[in-house]
């Protein structure tokens, strides 16, 4: 292809013109681009004109010499007056079109009237970048200083196609590339989550079982149409409390709110944003209660787009709720042989062959057209190399089995027998790799650290423990089976694998692994102090799930009670104060059944959700815990432990926030005693003890010098302590 260089004064074959904004002037480069690798020449003013020279001449000269003008027609096209004199100075020379002069090329939902009205334009909305390319070159049918590659900012040797993210993005999942139909759905989505400037857009519910590709619907819009958004959050909304600690990390760390002390005031700050911010939308994903979550976390009035994706079928009224189907037999059909490497991935599905098509057809019925089946199939067949039939056969031959496992065919046994073959290949290859798929089944689905996986694996072989090579080379196995997905050190896979995995096992065999991952859990999980919150909130979802297995296992461990705690703390401290009793609740039983009623540990236990219950102020629920607590401490520890005096001032506090100083003043008394003399005056919780106490005082004798009275009770103590000692 030649070059024209600047000086060249030759005819070009397109002069391109927009508006020159931003995204106008992105589709102008990649349309000049693709035209030159086709061979043509063309103007294109980021390229043609340079430093030094009369802008206005330029355009001019260009458009005398272009054959045809390319007008790039958008909304913000149509306010430019500059744009308007330049294509009817191309439209004047040939108004009735026979030379095709001027090309109006339409590249967003825009209205084309007056005399451009009458061309027919090549339409590139809401394409995909081959699509736009083809169509583009088909429509065109009938030197300069240019760099050898795309220009800055990147250096690859292809165009860059336009479209790209909203300016604020957090979309934690990448566009998937053998997505494949599902284009009604997208548009009625996009019809339904485009607010007007006064409406605000109704939230629309993406629903289906499990494994029919919602979350990917989903993933799938937000990267089609990005660009019509200011922002685009994504929630992983599997529970209140999971989604609660991703809404407020969102907050802090996507929004750049000041962070609160309180849930609910953070929650309160971010529903501000979304109220006075327009254009954005926000998608909830895996959400478990489509009602709760939208009236706790969007606010009622707004302008931007909610989107979630949800099981479940009953978000209406609140949300239009569209219910995913099967893909089509076409969908389905094209999908598996792209996923199965046996068509490229844009290629259709008369390329394939007859015998490979048929094939597929009877796979995509045998497998329901579920896609998380197809997909899981197409990965196996890619990765071991077997044949369609070879596949079938397998299937067949563990169909039986399945169903007598799983009860009916609508419990998706196509799921089940997919992810049981690839577990026995991953075992039959690398048996650390099927135990790692098995612990990461008895954990949350997302967000599972590596490094808690690989020492899981390490506990499971002390004797003859793996190196490091091998531990990663066990979970590069399993993400070569399509099983999980590991990025930043994380680990994810679907909740249908976590499902089947845990089918498969024997009731012993469920408990032990049950047993390993609350194990595993506890050992990361922070204490839930304001500097750990940030790993809490990354653990919050492995916790809570570890709290499901305590409520089957027959013998929880005492790790388990002790991660309850934990969990309940940190829920605690971040004002989520309902979900926090049910926890604490449950850590009790455990210490009480396994320790005993007078444990020290079950005395903690009881102090905990008593200090819940006095938070809330639950007063009744709370003295008797605190009394419980006290009594065990005192006849346990002894009645000058630290833990008693401990106990007596959380009781002392409760006294006083019912009014009741007259009797926390004793208790009080005894804990400033206890503390003096075990940590010594000066020791800082012994001062902040009596800075409670000193308060107390001051307000049951406003007539007496605290002063005086603390050296009356230190002199107090120093003669108990002198009657105490023995005689020489």
């Amino acid at each position: 292809m030649k070059e024209l260089q600047q000086n060249e004064q030759g005819p070009v074959d397109f002069f391109i013109i927009s508006s020159g904004t931003g995204k106008d002037q992105a589709w102008v480069e990649w349309m000049a681009w693709e035209l030159e690798q086709a061979g043509y020449r063309v103007h294109f003013q980021g390229w043609d004109v340079r430093p030094g020279s009369n802008l206005v001449k330029a355009m001019d000269e260009a458009t005398k010499r272009a054959k045809r003008t390319v007008a790039v027609l958008s909304q913000a096209s149509q306010a430019s007056e500059e744009m308007l004199a330049q294509w009817a100075a191309a439209f004047g020379r040939d108004p009735a079109g026979k030379e095709r002069r001027v090309l109006p090329v339409r590249i967003d939902p825009c209205e084309i009237g007056g005399l451009l009205g009458s061309l027919v334009c090549i339409d590139l909305v809401g394409l995909e970048e081959q699509q736009a390319r083809d169509r583009l070159l088909e429509g065109v049918k009938q030197g300069r200083i240019k760099p050898s590659s795309v220009p800055f900012p990147t250096s690859s040797d292809r165009a860059i196609f336009p479209p790209s993210f909203s300016p604020l993005w957090h979309v934690p999942h990448s566009r998937n590339p053998y997505f494949t139909g599902r284009d009604d759905v997208l548009d009625v989505l996009h019809q339904r989550l485009v607010p007007g400037e006064k409406a605000t857009a109704i939230p629309q519910a993406i629903s289906g079982l499990g494994g029919i590709g919602k979350t990917q619907l989903a993933i799938e819009y937000a990267h089609r149409y990005a660009q019509d958004y200011t922002a685009v959050l994504w929630v992983l909304a599997e529970t209140p409390e999971t989604t609660t600690a991703a809404w407020l990390q969102t907050a802090t760390q996507v929004l750049g709110l000041p962070q609160q002390q309180e849930a609910e005031q953070q929650i309160a700050a971010i529903k501000a944003w979304l109220q006075y911010h327009p254009g954005w939308l926000l998608i909830f994903d895996n959400v478990e209660d489509p009602r709760e979550i939208l009236s706790t976390f969007v606010p009622s009035k707004h302008h931007g787009s909610v989107l979630i994706t949800t099981r479940r079928r009953d978000a209406e009224p609140l949300a239009y709720n569209e219910a995913l189907p099967l893909l089509s037999q076409e969908e389905a059909i094209l999908f598996l042989l792209r996923r199965a490497k046996r068509l490229a991935r844009e290629a259709s599905v008369t390329e394939a062959t007859t015998d490979d098509v048929a094939l597929a057809k009877k796979l995509c019925l045998l497998l329901d057209r579920l896609p998380l089946a197809l997909d899981q199939a197409g990965a196996y067949i890619a990765e071991t190399g077997c044949s369609l039939q070879r596949y079938m056969d397998l299937y067949e031959s563990y169909r039986s089995k399945l169903l007598a496992r799983r009860g009916e065919a609508h419990e998706h046994p196509s799921v089940f027998i997919t992810f049981r073959l690839s577990w026995e290949q991953l075992q039959a290859h690398d048996d650390l790799a099927g135990k790692a798929l098995t612990f990461c089944s008895f954990l949350a689905p997302d967000q599972i650290p590596e490094q808690m996986v690989m020492d899981a694996l390490l506990s499971l072989q002390s004797d003859r423990p793996p190196d490091a090579l091998a531990l990663d080379e066990a979970l590069g196995w399993v993400h070569r089976y399509s099983l999980i997905e590991r990025k930043d050190q994380m680990v994810s896979l679907h909740r249908l694998v976590q499902e089947v995995m845990q089918e498969v096992l024997s009731g012993e065999e469920r408990e032990q692994w049950m047993q390993r991952a609350i194990l595993a859990v506890n050992a990361v999980f922070p204490g839930g102090e304001h500097g750990s919150w940030t790993r809490c909130e990354r653990l919050l979802a492995h916790a809570l799930t570890s709290a499901r297995w305590m409520d089957v296992l027959t013998q929880p461990p005492l790790e388990g009670a002790r991660l309850l705690d934990k969990t309940g703390y940190y829920l605690y401290e971040r004002g989520l104060y309902q979900e926090v009793e049910p926890l604490l609740q449950r850590a009790l039983a455990i210490y009480e059944k396994q320790l005993g009623a007078t444990h020290p540990e079950t005395a903690t236990s009881l102090n905990n959700l008593a200090e819940l219950y006095h938070r809330q102020g639950h007063y009744a629920e709370a003295e008797p815990l605190m009394q419980r607590a006290l009594a065990i401490c005192e006849e346990q520890l002894g009645v000058t432990h630290p833990d008693t005096a401990t106990r007596l001032n959380n009781l002392a506090a409760l006294y006083k926030s019912q009014g009741r100083s007259q009797e926390a003043e004793p208790l009080y008394q005894r804990a400033v005693m206890i503390l003096r003399a075990y940590l010594g005056v000066e020791h800082p919780v012994t001062q902040q003890l009596m800075r409670s106490y000193k308060i107390l005082l001051a307000d049951l004798y406003p007539n007496r010098d605290v002063e005086t009275m603390l050296q009356q009770l230190a002199q107090h103590e120093q003669d108990n302590s002198q009657e105490q000692e023995p005689s020489s």
